[in-house]
């Protein structure tokens, strides 16, 4: 059966419970599977929420799933029509429709700072959205088949020189297509080892002075793996957070004063670990828990007041979002409660920053998209409607 044609078929709205927890501890970074979500049975619609929008011949309601969020600020959610959608800043929602006529969005890869949302169509090519634009690019493959997406992100000798898109192919390796010399060219990474293969992706940012990409993933010897460039490609295997705990998600990723990366993951204690570059040394930190919650998974990682100041967003078993972010001499644990005080926190869509206020994208139990956000002065539920 040709399923770009089945694609495009108004169907009933269908998420399947198992790979929620895949979509939430892969995101970033996440790269969110918008076709697996269309596919299984319908027990989650209750906690995913769903939007209502006329399509085909009648109007149904389709489920949202995360993408992510840029700096503009613009959030991006995908939804079972296999589209992706942007929340504008105004709080106007918009169709970034198919990348080609007969092409849905089967795999979502990440957003940049450059206002682009990068995923994987139904032909199973590469596609990114751009704003300049208002247009859908098909990038095509790299000679081999593509897998699973990574993320996405800007980088290059001075910011926002070019956006990078990293996937894994059918081979197994890392792919990344960027420009090179003023040449847009696919780059074979390859893998963490011989023996090592990518299990999931854990974050994509950049470091030295947000010039050279910076990629996270586990491995399937459940470690911890980059890859960075300086003059050339590079993989590191930073272990696991110490000899008992091992990694169980994703939280985020984000560069601290545009040179140090650090990446948020939930350990199988259930507490908050940071892996973070000094500057010269590597190091794990446990960050512990929030008082009298249990967390349950990530909801990104942010940089404020000048990119000095890291942020990470968290939800808890009870559906509440809290953060932990560096005041400037202690780490410090706050607790956002649940979106508007009544609604609870049933999905993360990433984290950003609007000049030094942190913002996080959440999707609520009433099917909405909420934000919560630093005024400068006091934080602030926002609820951003549905299309």
């Amino acid at each position: 059966m040709d399923k770009r044609k089945t694609a495009l078929k108004c169907l009933t709205p269908r998420v399947d419970p198992a790979h929620l927890s895949v979509a939430i501890t892969s995101k970033s970074a996440k790269g969110i599977s918008l076709k697996q979500r269309s596919n299984r049975s319908a027990g989650l619609l209750a906690v995913v929420g769903v939007i209502g929008l006329s399509l085909c011949s009648q109007s149904r309601a389709l489920t949202i799933t995360p993408v992510g969020a840029e700096s503009t600020p613009n959030a991006y959610v995908g939804a079972d029509d296999n589209y992706i959608w942007q929340n504008q800043p105004s709080g106007t929602w918009v169709n970034l429709g198919p990348p080609i006529p007969g092409v849905v969005i089967y795999n979502a890869i990440g957003v940049t700072s450059h206002i682009k949302a990068a995923a994987i169509g139904s032909d199973g090519n590469l596609h990114v959205w751009s704003g300049q634009t208002n247009a859908w690019v098909n990038h095509g493959i790299p000679g081999v088949g593509l897998s699973m997406p990574i993320g996405a992100t800007i980088g290059g000798p001075s910011l926002h020189i070019a956006d990078y898109y990293f996937v894994t192919g059918t081979d197994g390796n890392v792919y990344v297509r960027t420009d090179v010399g003023g040449s847009l060219t696919w780059t074979n990474l390859g893998k963490p080892s011989v023996s090592v293969g990518i299990a999931l992706p854990y974050g994509v940012t950049l470091s030295n002075s947000y010039s050279n990409p910076f990629v996270f993933v586990t491995g399937t010897d459940g470690n911890l793996w980059s890859l960075s460039y300086t003059s050339s490609w590079v993989w590191t295997n930073h272990g696991t957070p110490n000899p008992s705990v091992t990694i169980a998600g994703w939280v985020g990723a984000t560069s601290v004063s545009g040179s140090r990366p650090y990446l948020f993951v939930k350990g199988s204690d259930g507490n908050l670990w940071l892996r973070w570059w000094s500057g010269s040394t590597w190091s794990w930190s446990n960050m512990g828990a929030p008082s009298g919650a249990t967390l349950a998974t990530g909801a990104g990682a942010t940089v404020a007041g000048g990119g000095g100041s890291p942020y990470a967003f968290v939800i808890d078993t009870a559906g509440a979002l809290w953060s932990e972010g560096w005041t400037g001499s202690s780490w410090v644990w706050s607790n956002h409660g649940i979106a508007g005080g009544s609604v609870s926190i049933s999905m993360p869509v990433g984290a950003t920053s609007n000049g030094s206020n942190p913002r996080v994208y959440v999707i609520g139990s009433d099917g909405n998209l909420w934000s919560r956000w630093w005024s400068g002065s006091a934080w602030i539920w926002e609820n951003r409607l549905k299309p």
